[in-house]
């Protein structure tokens, strides 16, 4: 997080990174001090950065050939490697079985990397760990293009998402997970579903974020519905708070939907006006273009 490395720079007088790039390059000595789990997906895009550079870590039960394959670049030696040290690893099992799923996630095997997640969340129902693979279960099932098996996980009453989500009602994955599954809804046309899932949401104290997609997903839900009142309300609450918190997709997503309704209830003017608000910002072009045909 940015505020997070702005306190490491300023306690320690190093420089930080978002993310890995050429600076990196001919770097001496590597420090690994990330969780386990996330080891493979920190390890792969820093692969052709450093490969002679002493590598060392302060990881619990990452042995040092898996990081040496991973250093090399070679993520399929790194993952087979992983997976042969679950069985022996004890206690730490679930981490290694974790980082091996997003080693097959981050390497584009979505099915392989799904079945991994699955396993994981039918242990210990209802804890942290069950929800957090049962939430990268949909993920990894979204990503294979799966949307109506993903909807299934997730909806499932007795199903691992569900069934940690009523122990963990306010855990950022439960938030997300019914944040995705609201999504999923909406994409195969079951608005009233769609409806009641991100409608549940509302209580909850969500990240400006979330909220933002929220109203976003419940108000294409009510658009769908032939709702566009409905919808127009719920974008209209957007530009109420201050968006700079948001993302900028978002914003001019928001605003896309919100000249959508506008249009639908003949308000050609202030349709125009959020077209605009979309082009303003600092969205990616093809929602930038969007607004732009709208408006023709």
């Amino acid at each position: 997080a940015p505020a997070q490395r702005e306190r490491l720079a300023a306690a320690h007088g190093i420089a930080t990174l978002a993310a890995a790039d050429e600076s990196l390059r001919g770097a001496e000595l590597v420090v690994w001090a990330v969780k386990p789990q996330v080891f493979a997906a920190a390890a792969a895009p820093c692969a052709a950065l450093w490969r002679d550079a002493l590598q060392l870590s302060v990881m619990a039960g990452i042995r040092s050939e898996t990081i040496a394959r991973a250093a090399e670049g070679s993520l399929r030696d790194a993952l087979s490697l992983l997976e042969s040290h679950t069985a022996t690893a004890g206690a730490r099992d679930h981490e290694f079985a974790l980082c091996a799923a997003e080693a097959r996630l981050r390497k584009g095997d979505f099915a392989g990397a799904a079945e991994g997640f699955a396993r994981l969340a039918a242990r210990e129902p209802g804890s942290p760990h069950s929800l957090e693979a049962a939430f990268w279960e949909a993920r990894a099932l979204v990503q294979a293009d799966q949307l109506a098996q993903a909807a299934a996980r997730l909806r499932d009453p007795d199903g691992p998402f569900q069934t940690a989500a009523r122990v963990l009602p306010d855990h950022t994955l439960t938030q997300r997970g019914l944040l995705m599954l609201g999504q999923l809804l909406t994409g195969l046309k079951e608005t009233e579903a769609a409806r009641e899932v991100l409608t549940s949401l509302a209580g909850r104290t969500l990240p400006p974020p979330l909220e933002g997609e929220r109203r976003l997903w419940l108000a294409r839900v009510e658009f769908m519905a032939g709702q566009p009142a409905a919808a127009l309300a719920l974008t209209t609450n957007l530009w109420s708070g201050p968006t700079h918190e948001l993302p900028a997709d978002l914003v001019a997503e928001t605003a896309l939907q919100e000249g959508r309704a506008f249009e639908a209830l003949k308000q050609s003017e202030a349709a125009l006006l959020s077209y605009e608000r979309a082009l303003s910002s600092a969205a990616p072009e093809p929602l930038r273009r969007a607004a732009l045909e709208s408006m023709i």
